[in-house]
């Protein structure tokens, strides 16, 4: 035990060394950059200094990385140095992608590739098609980002770039497996393992070995995932990255969990713990602290598994109060312009001030002892200093308070627009006088939503629908209203009740709408509509992207909708409508995407449509509103302390 105790003591040394001392060293680069650039005396020694502090700031202060990255632009263009151009962009749109604008990043990276194709700069070209396929998956948009990473990789292979080839596969690798196909993810490892070790490039090597062990895992090779993520951390030891080190200790830490070795594991899962709370890894701690507190309940050991679930706890707070702080913040990016300028004015204000009480400060040493009228000046002097700071501080005062009511006025906006947006909504009450054995499950991901449900009755006809507009939060909302109300006008004024044809007057409507505007706008939505003939129990139904599920002689059954959007498309084509004979004891579920695409469980991923069809059939025998607190309870628990990543909108029907 005491063995166990000193090698704890001897890492968390190590560690505050080993961090201390990156954080000297960049903050040492910068300094001497600094220096280099306050000697410089041409215009391409600046320059050669701009392209360096925009790269170095990046990670460091990213207001001042982009700074840097338009002096270097501004510059490079004036002295026609593209090359140095390219890198002006490149820092910019990293540093905008690290501070989360990926929509900004991705526009200038693109910049960057036009730059580089145009003055036939191969390399940074294949750089800047790698960087755009990178911003284009985190924007959960994999497979565009496969083809730009399959051009970059093209363009290295006919340069023989081996490091770019090897930073393309694992890029490939990592995009196959956000779309769970793990054998073609598993190729492209494979590739950077066999190029990466005749380099004895250890960070691939430990990136690739940790990257299949992902991928055995979720095929269900556990023993060849706990193969893979011992070697990946051997060789994240060997190259010392800290962040990539922890994740390799919570990996294997879990694989020797669930191999019943729990002594092991949880020295694993220490060394994780260790790690995470020097570099302040607050979602990695609360993941490992979640894993120990479920090995602890599994030994029966209660009293360390309540001590690390209310670890868990405080640091699911945190990361709670963070959320909503970064919520609030985007509902107020209105006037954060304004805001940030404001809060320059009150530092320059604070800096002058302070500037001037200084300036004061070695007046009087010098005076000390002179005249008496010299004094009487120098107290003249610092009676004004104090009523004009007085003044600045209650003009700061009033600018504080201005802001926070702006900002109440954006919230309070909101808040009205989703009772406007409510309003276009049925309640459940009308929806059951019509449809006794219904549900609405709706849970919008702010305050007002892009998913939207809607319910009319004609005669012996009753049409509702789950529908997603383009977006979510106010763009979104916005657009639904535009749809809901080119549903109903399709329905009432134009007397048409073919879904199909719905559809395809809703988007005439819709087209008709957006181009009053100049813009090109492409808004439009993605919707499963049906038609239910109360008298003779038909249902009629047609799809924009999202499909129809319905239960039948206790078997679920699938309709597809047409691959195609309501509003602007590529060659659009007709709706087709498809009729279904209801039967006795028949169930339909309509539904948007978002409850399929929710992230969460143990590895963050997405819940996937086959687990989501799978839970309504399970449950599709309860009555409807135990089915509701059963899709209600599940997407809770799935998606635990993740941010909900859209609107969820799911209705069901029994006859």
């Amino acid at each position: 035990m005491k063995r166990y105790y000193f090698t704890l003591l001897f890492l968390g040394i190590l560690l505050t060394s080993v961090i201390g001392q990156s954080k000297h060293q960049t903050s040492k680069e910068i300094e001497e950059m600094l220096n280099q650039l306050h000697a410089a005396t041409t215009e391409k020694e600046k320059l050669k200094a701009f392209v360096e502090l925009a790269w170095m700031y990046r990670s460091v202060n990213t207001n001042i990385a982009k700074d840097y990255s338009d002096s270097t632009i501004i510059l490079a263009t004036k002295l026609k140095e593209y090359k140095s151009c390219w890198f002006g962009l490149n820092s910019k749109a990293e540093a905008l992608r690290i501070s989360g604008n990926l929509t900004e990043a991705l526009k200038i990276h693109q910049l960057a590739f036009t730059l580089a194709e145009t003055n036939h700069l191969t390399i940074k070209t294949a750089h800047s098609l790698n960087n755009i396929g990178l911003v284009l998956k985190r924007q959960r948009n994999p497979k565009e980002a496969i083809d730009y990473i399959l051009k970059a990789r093209d363009l290295y292979q006919s340069i023989h770039d081996t490091e770019g080839i090897i930073t393309t596969s694992t890029n490939l690798g990592n995009c196959y497996y956000s779309l769970d196909d793990y054998r073609t993810s598993n190729k492209y490892h494979d590739e950077v393992i066999s190029l990466s070790e005749p380099r004895n490039d250890y960070y691939s090597l430990g990136n690739a070995y940790t990257n299949l062990g992902h991928n055995y895992y979720y095929m269900g090779q556990k023993n060849k995932a706990k193969d893979s993520y011992y070697k990946g951390l051997q060789y994240r030891e060997k190259y010392g990255d800290l962040s990539d080190l922890a994740d390799s200790y919570s990996n294997y830490g879990y694989m020797v969990y669930e191999d019943g070795n729990y002594v092991e594991a949880n020295n694993y899962f220490q060394k994780a713990l260790a790690i995470d709370r020097h570099t302040g890894n607050k979602d990695r701690l609360l993941l490992v602290y979640k894993y120990i507190s479920e090995m602890w309940v599994t030994k029966k050991d209660f009293e360390s598994a309540y001590y690390y679930a209310d670890s868990a706890r405080i640091y699911k707070d945190s990361i709670i109060n963070e959320t909503n702080v970064s919520s609030l913040n985007e509902m107020s990016q209105k006037f954060d312009s304004e805001k940030k300028q404001l809060k320059i004015e009150r530092l320059s204000t604070e800096n002058s001030f302070k500037e001037k009480e200084n300036k004061l400060q070695k007046v009087f040493l010098l005076v000390v002892g002179v005249a008496l009228i010299i004094s009487i000046i120098l107290g003249i002097s610092v009676l004004k200093q104090y009523r004009d700071k007085k003044k600045a501080n209650h003009i700061i005062i009033e600018q504080k308070e201005i802001l926070e009511e702006k900002q109440k006025e954006i919230i309070d906006s909101i808040t009205y627009a989703k009772h406007l947006q409510e309003a276009i909504l049925p309640t459940e009450k009308i929806v059951k006088d019509f449809l006794p054995e219904s549900f609405i499950f709706y849970k919008p991901k702010d305050i007002v939503a892009g998913d939207f449900y809607w319910f009319e009755h004609k005669e012996d006809l009753i049409f509702i629908a789950a529908a997603d507009c383009t977006g979510h939060g106010v763009p979104g909302a916005m657009v639904s209203v535009v749809c809901s109300n080119a549903l109903n006008r399709v329905v009432k004024e134009f007397n048409i009740t073919n879904p199909g044809a719905i559809l395809d007057k809703t988007r005439e409507l819709v087209l008709e709408t957006f181009m009053r505007s100049n813009k090109d706008v492409k808004d439009g939505m993605d919707i499963s509509l049906c038609c239910i003939n109360s008298k003779n129990k038909q249902l009629l139904w047609s799809g924009a992207n999202n499909p129809l599920w319905y239960i039948q002689n206790n078997e679920m059954k699938e309709i597809t909708a047409n691959k195609q959007s309501v509003g602007k498309t590529e060659d659009p084509k007709p709706f087709v409508t498809h009729h279904i004979q209801l039967q006795q004891g028949d169930s339909i579920y309509l539904f948007t995407d978002g409850y399929a695409d929710q992230f969460g469980g143990p590895k963050g991923k997405k819940l996937k449509y086959k687990p989501f069809k799978e839970l309504l059939f399970q449950n599709s025998n309860l009555p409807l509103e135990n089915q509701k607190q059963k899709l209600e309870q599940t997407f809770n628990d799935w998606k635990l302390d993740l941010e909900q990543v859209d609107d969820v909108c799911v209705i069901g029907v029994r006859f």
